[in-house]
């Protein structure tokens, strides 16, 4: 049985063209080049509407965790919805969306975090980094995108 723990969202902005952004966004293999605690992410399966991914994941405070997880990403024009269908996060969510507003992306990111009984105990660390992840793969993102322009 899951339980959901938190649900979370937050946008940022970007003068970066959505499509551009979209397009770097679901480029899961280079994630690891943004963040060491990403140690791995391999295509399983992809198609034009969806990408599923294996994540291996390095969790570190008091103790080390390796987390490795499969996620489901489904594509729409401007919008990701990706659940996690393995792992200590099965059933989590993120959904990212991009709006054009005048000369800026807008990045809006929602979370549900659902944690089995096991990753109960990792819950105030797995909210911590999973955001932190976002926000940071998000700037890298952006930064990637303007030294290439």
């Amino acid at each position: 049985m899951f339980v959901l723990l938190s649900k979370f969202e937050f946008s940022m902005k970007f003068k970066i063209d959505p499509k551009i952004m979209f397009q770097n966004i679901i480029d899961f293999e280079y994630y690891p080049n943004f963040m060491k605690q990403i140690q791995n992410v391999k295509i399983i399966k992809k198609s034009e509407n969806e990408i599923i991914t294996e994540e291996t994941i390095i969790l570190k405070s008091l103790i080390k965790k390796e987390i490795v997880q499969q996620t489901i990403h489904q594509i729409k024009e401007n919008k990701i919805h990706s659940e996690i269908i393995s792992g200590i996060a099965k059933n989590s969510i993120i959904d990212i969306i991009l709006d054009k507003s005048e000369e800026e992306t807008n990045v809006n990111v929602k979370i549900e975090l659902k944690l089995g009984f096991k990753g109960r105990i990792f819950e105030p660390l797995i909210k911590k980094y999973l955001k932190m992840y976002v926000v940071g793969i998000l700037r890298k993102i952006n930064t990637r995108i303007l030294e290439k322009n």
